[in-house]
Formats: structure tokens, C-alpha cells, sequence
């Protein structure tokens, strides 16, 4: 054997050596390490988050994660438990990517997750609280302003990214992210203590979401990636029943994404949740829905982003019931727009059905305390919610 030979394979020979043992500590020792740094993530956030494991191997970059788990905010821990927990993720990351300060994910695949949506009693949302709390941590001196200043960071452009124009707000240096594959089965669960305030409304939803090619960097008006959302009732396969395509362009800016979706919402039943309709005043037999919504940089265009709904068996319920005096709807058809943006979206189908029965039923309350005219009111009020007939 050649000293040429010699060389190449010790030298070989030490670099799997070193990958190994690089290797253990990812697997042994990566796990106390992340957990000595959660307390202070906990405090700079004022969010809780554990986990049971982590582990990496190199040089596939393959990570795992067991026993994710992060809880809501202080404001909503007395409510709710966690506010996401997964029990399993994977997902495979380039090494050559990270040293150029990009992650690139070529899959990523998320099971047994749990994601709890809660509205408290002063109507906030933990989304809400969640995002401010990023806002904050990730903002120098953890005010959301730069150090030094009482304004947002300046708008920045990252040279050599085609189409890349984040508006204001946009943190400089923020590593570019693509995903490959996406595959993510997990519960989402929408808690009500506004609506129901002593246990709080609930619906809970299991959900697949697989996505292809999602990536913060590129062109923010093309729309190369794709994703879908399937589910339906946690105990009820055959109920609220969801089929969602869309195809989504680099988010340079989250908050003025451009995306298409398309889809429906089949089979939603009022008595599969009641309280919670009950609280809003409103009973449907059936609801079927067809989504057709097109967002350009944050907004959403009237003429193109519309739900259609197809109704039957519609009345009010609840706090509203005692208005109806019987009447009520066999079938009804809706077109309602989807205006506004991306951040305040202008939409509010329930509030819409409410105030039209609402606005109706007191036109045949004084009709009836009159005695006059009372069938014109009643048919004005079926006609007025598109063309409803009374129900026999």
C-alpha cells in the first residue's frame, strides 16, 4: 500500500470516526442541551415550551422530535391546556444549505399534532397573543422596535432574489426557508369562551395537510407551490367534511401572500355542534360549501374571491329563538364575497345571516303585534334571505 494510500484511508478512517462521535452527542446529548435553553425561551416569550427528545444524525441531516409542546400564553393557561403539541416530527435538513444561512427542508412530516384555537372571554384570540409574543422576542430588547428607535426596522431587499420586496416590518439577515414535502396530520380544536364562557364552545376538526415546494425567498407572483387540506369531524367521518386545494407563491412577506384555493366544505350540521351555533343563533340542518378565493399580495378581489353556500332547514336558535315565531327556511342559496386583505379580511357570513334574520324577524314582530299585513311580512322575510320559501 502507497503512503498516498496510507494517507487517504486514515484519513478517512478519522473522519468517520469524528461523524460518530458527532453523532452520539446529536443523539445522547442533543436533548439536555436544547432543554437548558428552553427556560430562558420560556421567559422571553412568556410562552412554556417542552419536549421528550430530540436527536439529529449526520450527514443526512435527518432530525426527530418526540413530545413537542407548547402551552398558550399566561392570558389563556387558566382556559386551555396547550396551544400546539406534536408527537412526532421529522424532517430532513441540507447541511450545505444551513452554511449559506438558508434552511432547506427537503421533507418535513408532522404526526399525532394538536393545534387549539381559543377566543376568551374579552374576544382575543391566542393566534393573536402567540404572534405578538414572536414579535416581541425577536425584536432587540424585546419591545417589537429596534433598539434605539420608536420605529419598525426600514423595508429591506435582499439583492439577487428575483421579486423579493418585503414590506416594512421585515426583520434584515431573516434565513430563507424552502420546504420540499409537507405531511402533517394533527387535531385542530376552536374553543369559545366569549360564545359559551363557563366551558367554552368547542369543535374539533382531525386534518391532513400535505404542501410541496413552500419557500420564503423567490418570486412573490408565482405561484410554485401547491397544498391541499382534507378532514372532517374528529368522531364524525361523514361530517363537516373538508376537500381544499390551492396553489400559494413565495412568502417574502407573509403578510401580503398571493395564493388560489379551491374546494369544499360538505355535510356541516349545526346539532354536531349546537352550543356553539346556539350561542351564535342560528340552526342549520345542512351546509355545503364552495370556495373559490384568489389573494394577490394581500388582498383579496371582489369579483373573484367568492363561498357559495348551499343551505336547508335554516332558522334561528338559541338566544334568537324566541323571535322567529316559526318561521324558518327549507333551502337557501348564498354568494357571499370575500373582501379585504389578508390581515383583515372582510367576511363575516355568520354576522351576515344573523342580521338578516334578525332585521326580518322584527318587520313581522310588529306585523303580528298589528295584526295587519302579516303574510306579506313573512313572505318579504323569506324572500329577503335570496329567495328562501317558508317551510311547510
Amino acid at each position: 500500500m502507497t503512503r498516498r494510500k496510507k494517507i487517504l484511508l486514515w484519513s478517512a478512517a478519522g473522519l468517520v470516526l469524528v461523524i460518530g462521535a458527532i453523532n452520539i452527542f446529536l443523539f445522547a446529548g442533543m436533548t439536555g442541551l436544547i432543554k437548558k435553553y428552553l427556560p430562558d425561551i420560556s421567559r422571553t416569550t412568556g410562552i412554556n415550551i417542552d419536549l421528550d427528545k430530540i436527536w439529529a444524525v449526520l450527514p443526512s441531516g435527518s432530525v426527530r422530535i418526540s413530545g413537542l409542546k407548547m402551552n398558550n400564553p399566561k392570558e389563556f393557561s387558566a382556559n386551555s391546556g396547550s396551544f400546539l403539541s406534536a408527537g412526532n416530527i421529522r424532517a430532513n435538513v441540507s447541511l450545505l444549505s444551513l452554511l449559506r444561512g438558508k434552511f432547506n427542508i427537503s421533507s418535513l412530516d408532522i404526526k399525532d399534532g394538536n393545534l387549539s384555537i381559543v377566543r376568551n372571554q374579552a374576544g382575543k384570540l391566542n393566534t393573536t397573543a402567540v404572534s405578538d409574543s414572536a414579535k416581541n422576542a425577536s425584536s432587540p430588547g424585546g419591545t417589537g422596535t429596534p433598539a434605539g428607535t420608536g420605529q419598525q426596522n426600514p423595508e429591506t431587499k435582499t439583492p439577487g432574489l428575483p421579486g423579493n420586496n418585503p414590506a416594512a416590518g421585515s426583520q434584515p439577515g431573516t434565513a430563507e426557508t424552502a420546504i420540499g414535502k409537507v405531511q402533517i396530520e394533527t387535531i385542530l380544536q376552536y374553543i369559545d369562551f366569549k360564545a359559551i364562557p363557563a366551558d367554552g364552545g368547542k369543535l374539533r376538526l382531525k386534518i391532513k395537510i400535505a404542501a410541496e415546494n413552500i419557500s420564503t425567498y423567490g418570486d412573490p407572483d408565482s405561484e410554485t407551490g401547491d397544498f391541499s387540506i382534507t378532514g372532517h369531524l374528529e368522531d364524525k367521518p361523514e361530517s363537516f367534511v373538508i376537500n381544499i386545494r390551492g396553489k400559494i407563491a413565495p412568502m417574502v412577506n407573509p403578510k401580503q401572500p398571493t395564493f388560489d384555493i379551491n374546494g369544499t366544505i360538505a355535510n356541516i350540521r349545526t346539532e354536531d355542534f349546537k352550543e356553539l351555533a346556539d350561542s351564535q343563533g342560528i340552526e342549520i340542518g345542512r351546509a355545503d360549501i364552495d370556495l373559490n378565493i384568489k389573494c394577490r399580495q394581500g388582498s383579496y378581489s371582489r369579483e373573484t374571491s367568492v363561498v357559495n353556500a348551499k343551505i336547508s332547514n335554516l332558522k334561528a336558535s338559541g338566544k334568537l329563538v324566541s323571535l322567529t315565531k316559526g318561521a324558518s327556511l327549507s333551502s337557501a342559496n348564498l354568494s357571499i364575497p370575500l373582501k379585504g386583505t389578508f390581515e383583515a379580511p372582510d367576511f363575516d357570513p355568520v354576522g351576515s345571516i344573523i342580521d338578516t334574520l334578525t332585521g326580518n324577524i322584527e318587520n313581522i314582530t310588529k306585523a303580528l303585534k298589528s295584526n295587519k299585513k302579516v303574510e306579506k311580512e313573512i313572505n318579504n322575510f323569506l324572500d329577503g334571505i335570496l329567495g328562501g320559501k317558508k317551510k311547510k
